[in-house]
């Protein structure tokens, strides 16, 4: 029975009994809080590049997935499909490939090119300053000595088992050989142990340096992508884009008009990776087909005049990439107009770009 322990105002307060759990919840919990403990003290225990690389895969080594890879996703296949030669830094007459990163925010993918050696300029009037950029920077150094350490690891795991087989043979007659000379194994371990130790103090310098690197060639423009806008500020627009090898925009947003509009008017390499669409701000139609979007063609304004074209707005994210290529050949764009998904990108990954000038020699 439900005992009632009072009654006032004509409410009857019931007592429920005493607050508990289920009787295996709490024992769940400390088992699964012991696992928990044990995985990190594991963690804790292994080679430093082994734990994540042996969790995420060799698909995706940095140990991290979805959203927070997308930067290095994007930037390698900027390289691929561009053709991008990556930068002889030793070389002093190397020539500089200029990269625009439009909407670029924080600078996370402009950090992932400038490490390869590209020169970018982040172009966004709510970008970070040079103290945020540095700590972004050191992040993306971070991300890329794991992805080489978690590589390191799956080449051994994978194709090193017979040759770290043979060198452990090949340790084990060093030894026994040393043990009629052994002051010569002594001499030659500290050798190869002077040679090849790399203490921390030596790897931190390193990436101070590739930091300081990376940083003195990206560029921060804190201002609208347009015209207006940026000679106000103080930077000439055309001279910028007239500059430019490669205009990218990821999740640029409200930037995409103007993005296509610099492209075909300065004969730019462009590459879009839109998210919003804001249908309420800019008015856009797509010219469609009854099968589908129509391209721009020299059978009118709209396509073919034997064709039925009906025009709709743009309200979504795969019309809009169509959109961007029919705008981009409206206005004169002279090059190919292409659209794919680049691989592993999650997310809003649909990709409209354009070749107008191969940048491979």
């Amino acid at each position: 029975t439900i005992p009632v322990l009072n009654a006032r105002d004509g409410v009857t307060v019931h007592s429920r009994g005493e607050p508990h759990r289920p009787a295996d919840y709490a024992d769940k919990w400390q088992v699964e809080k012991k696992a928990r403990v044990s995985k990190l003290n594991a963690t804790k225990s292994q080679v430093p590049d082994e734990p994540r690389a042996a969790k995420f895969g060799p698909t995706n080594t940095d140990g991290r997935t979805g959203h927070g890879a997308r930067f290095r996703i994007v930037a390698n296949w900027l390289v691929e499909t561009f053709g991008l030669a990556i930068p002889d830094l030793s070389e002093p007459n190397c020539k500089a490939i200029h990269i625009l990163d439009v909407a670029g925010g924080g600078g996370r993918l402009s950090c992932e090119l400038a490490l390869m050696g590209f020169h970018c300029t982040v172009v966004d009037p709510r970008s970070v300053d040079d103290k945020k950029l540095a700590s972004v920077m050191e992040l993306t150094i971070r991300q890329h000595n794991h992805h080489e350490a978690a590589q390191r690891y799956f080449a051994r795991k994978n194709g090193g088992d017979m040759e770290e087989s043979n060198n452990r043979d090949a340790q084990k007659r060093s030894r026994s050989d040393s043990d009629e000379h052994p002051t010569d194994g002594i001499e030659e371990a500290h050798e190869n142990e002077s040679q090849t130790t790399n203490t921390p103090s030596n790897e931190k310098a390193k990436d101070t340096k590739r930091k300081t690197e990376a940083l003195s060639r990206i560029t921060l423009c804190r201002s609208l992508f347009d015209k207006d806008e940026m000679d106000k500020s103080g930077t000439d627009f055309d001279s910028l884009v007239g500059s430019a090898d490669i205009i990218v925009g990821l999740h640029c947003d409200g930037a995409v008009n103007a993005i296509v509009d610099a492209a075909a008017k300065f004969r730019k390499n462009f590459a879009i990776i839109p998210c919003c669409v804001f249908p309420s701000i800019f008015s856009r139609t797509l010219h469609v087909c009854p099968d589908g979007p129509c391209g721009h063609s020299e059978g009118g304004e709209d396509g073919n005049s034997n064709n039925e074209i009906i025009g709709v707005p743009v309200i979504d994210r795969g019309q809009l990439v169509h959109w961007i290529l029919q705008e981009a050949r409206r206005l004169g764009f002279e090059g190919d107009l292409l659209s794919c998904t680049p691989e592993r990108l999650v997310g809003a990954n649909e990709c409209a770009f354009g070749i107008a000038d191969p940048l491979t020699e």
